[in-house]
């Protein structure tokens, strides 16, 4: 049953898309590892592979292998500078939108804490002392 959707690619990339995560998490400190590679995970329809760590200074390392077909038809003219570029932008785009999510995220948080006041619960613990 698992291979039906390969079949079929429109049911694929609905039920298990076109793209593979995978996260290695954090290292530990004094770990000198510093890229995690991914790989396709169950089929040749995935397009894309996302590495994802965080290194043992607590940077976050995101990396993109990329097998869209106009990436394959650039390596297969000879254009792998051209390929690397089309990646790497795409992998450049993803990480700005992503700080920038993270950075909106903070700052709603932070406003949040300063606006929001006591819960209930905190407000009878508060009583009890």
């Amino acid at each position: 049953m698992d291979k039906i959707p390969e079949q079929f690619e429109v049911l694929n990339n609905i039920l298990k898309g076109r793209e593979v995560f995978s996260n290695v998490g954090a290292v530990v400190s004094t770990s000198t590892l510093t890229r995690f590679m991914t790989a396709k995970d169950d089929n040749t329809q995935k397009q894309l592979a996302w590495g994802v760590m965080t290194d043992s200074r607590s940077v976050m390392r995101i990396h993109l292998r990329d097998f869209r077909p106009q990436v394959a038809t650039l390596l297969s003219i000879g254009r792998k500078d051209l390929a690397n570029m089309v990646t790497q932008d795409y992998l450049d785009a993803y990480a700005d939108g992503l700080n920038v999510y993270i950075h909106d995220l903070s700052r709603i948080t932070l406003a949040s804490r300063e606006t929001t006041p006591l819960s209930r619960t905190r407000k009878q613990n508060q009583n009890k002392i």
